[in-house]
């Protein structure tokens, strides 16, 4: 996660396998869930949200999120922004990807949950238009993370609902008549769209499919896994 290195006033994160699970939804026993998570969390105010895979973008405060365990609940949606320190901004997946964004000359941050419907949804164009219209943000200096999510080479989909990502360059291959789709590559390209320049765009090259043995693929593990987490927040003073 080259790409915030140098930005002390923010956290930033991605877990993997060896971190565990933080999910609540999958089965995982509550109480070593609970305790999982209130080891990591440390004094971190970690806030995850209900994701539906949608394109619904929250704006986070501390008065509007509710405690649930040792993380933090703020509400049904598949983004959340906020430029309020303190707060750690959270998606979880096992395959779909996170995306985060950093507005530096506003201090805001945003995560978002991007998988074939978010892609498809353009969730990351209608968060930037939901930063520029709170916080004033210019989308061109945002700078972008993309985390480990199913790539290309396993992201297999019927041929007419991964004709709707061919606008997107090089998103869809076709191999043995089947058509694959890579997640990232749409990203790529809307982030592009928005004027988000290269070097402010980093995305994770793992497929959580292919290397299943250190992410959680909902693909590669055929629903049975826990779910990783990919977060940003403004450190607090």
């Amino acid at each position: 996660m080259r790409i915030f290195e140098e930005f002390a006033q923010i956290s930033a994160f991605c877990t993997d396998k060896s971190h565990g699970n933080f999910a609540d939804y999958v089965g995982d026993d509550a109480t070593s869930l609970e305790e999982r998570r209130d080891s990591f969390a440390g004094k971190q105010k970690i806030v995850l949200l209900k994701q539906v895979h949608g394109d619904k973008i929250m704006e986070i405060k501390s008065g509007g999120i509710e405690p649930n365990g040792a993380f933090w609940f703020g509400g049904e949606a598949d983004g959340m922004v906020s430029r309020e320190a303190g707060l750690t901004l959270a998606i979880q997946s096992a395959d779909c990807a996170g995306v985060l964004l950093y507005d530096g000359q506003n201090g805001a941050v945003a995560a978002l949950h991007a998988g074939r419907k978010g892609a498809q949804l353009n969730i990351i164009d209608k968060c930037a238009a939901k930063m520029q219209k709170l916080y004033g943000t210019d989308t061109t200096k945002l700078k972008m993370y993309v985390g480990a999510h199913i790539r290309g080479c396993c992201y297999e989909l019927p041929g007419e609902m991964a004709a709707e990502f061919e606008i997107y360059e090089e998103a869809v291959t076709t191999r043995d008549g089947k058509s694959y789709l890579d997640i990232g590559k749409v990203l790529y390209s809307q982030a592009k769209a928005l004027g988000i320049q290269n070097e402010n765009i980093e995305i994770s090259p793992s497929c959580s499919s292919c290397e299943s043995e250190k992410y959680f693929s909902y693909r590669a593990e055929e629903g049975k896994c826990g779910r990783m987490l990919t977060a940003i927040g403004l450190k607090a003073i």
